[in-house]
C-alpha cells in the first residue's frame, strides 16, 4: 500500500471509530461478555463445510462485527 493511501485510510472516520472501539475492547473481560449474553457461544459461532468457527472467545461484540 503506498504511503499516501495508508495516511488517507487512517484519517477516515471509519478508521477512527475502529480505533475507539478497539480502545474500549481492551478493557472488556470474557467473563463479563459471557455474563451479558448467556447465548454468546450460540450467537457467535457457526459450522459450515465441516468446520466450526467459534469467535465467542474473542473480545468482540455484535457492534464489532
Amino acid at each position: 500500500m503506498p504511503h499516501n493511501a495508508h495516511t488517507a485510510l487512517v484519517q477516515t472516520t471509519a478508521y477512527q471509530a475502529l480505533l475507539s472501539h478497539h480502545t474500549d475492547a481492551t478493557r472488556w473481560h470474557m467473563r463479563d461478555l459471557f455474563a451479558a449474553d448467556p447465548e454468546r457461544f450460540n450467537n457467535m459461532s457457526l459450522t459450515a463445510a465441516g468446520l466450526m468457527l467459534d469467535y465467542s472467545k474473542q473480545r468482540t461484540t455484535k457492534a464489532t462485527l
